[in-house]
């Protein structure tokens, strides 16, 4: 299982990174043709940045999950003992999953429609736009299942004193509680 999720995590990297360069080229080349040599320019490169940057977007949000990296008020949590911190942490990520949950189900609902109009883009390229709403519900299921990891880590977590030593950055967030997340997993 850990050498699945560590190729899973290896092809999401690559298609982050490679779509970000994709994006920078596509862009700088959009600005240096258009003062340079207009006739040169191409009319659907500023639309391509855009469907590449909602795709960048859904996959990191998913990547950030995975590494705590999201943003949160954790006024309360801070206040609270170990274990009252814990679950605090797993109705945090029970409420997330609903929310990608309802991410996943609109997006899938988006795609159809798209794909039952025939939807396309305004540029020469004509693009279906379901390639690019596809973002949403392959994005909004890749948080649910780093979601569900986490869910399943925080609510798994034993004290420290009986579980072992390894650390992450949610273990950061409990103080006196070891929990391995699916990073962790994916590390070892």
């Amino acid at each position: 299982m850990s050498r699945v999720l560590n190729l899973l995590n290896r092809i999401e990297e690559w298609v982050i990174v490679t779509l970000t360069g994709g994006t920078l080229l596509l862009a700088c080349y959009s600005m240096v043709s258009r003062y340079l040599f207009p006739r040169g320019s191409l009319d659907w490169t500023f639309e391509v940045v855009i469907y590449m940057m909602g795709w960048i977007v859904f996959l990191c949000a998913a990547r950030l999950i995975a590494h705590d990296g999201h943003i949160r008020v954790d006024v309360l949590v801070e206040t609270a003992g170990p274990r009252l911190k814990r679950w605090l942490l797993v109705v945090s990520a029970l409420f997330g999953i609903v929310i990608t949950v309802l991410l996943t189900w609109s997006g899938v609902l988006v795609v159809l429609d798209a794909l039952r109009w025939g939807e396309t883009s305004s540029s020469s390229l004509r693009v279906p736009m379901w390639i690019y709403y596809l973002c949403l519900p392959v994005g909004g299921l890749l948080m649910t299942l780093r979601l569900l990891g986490v869910t399943w880590s925080l609510a798994m977590a034993r004290p420290v004193a009986e579980a072992g030593s390894s650390h992450s950055n949610w273990q950061s967030q409990l103080d006196g509680v070891d929990i391995a997340t699916p990073a962790d997993r994916m590390s070892k």
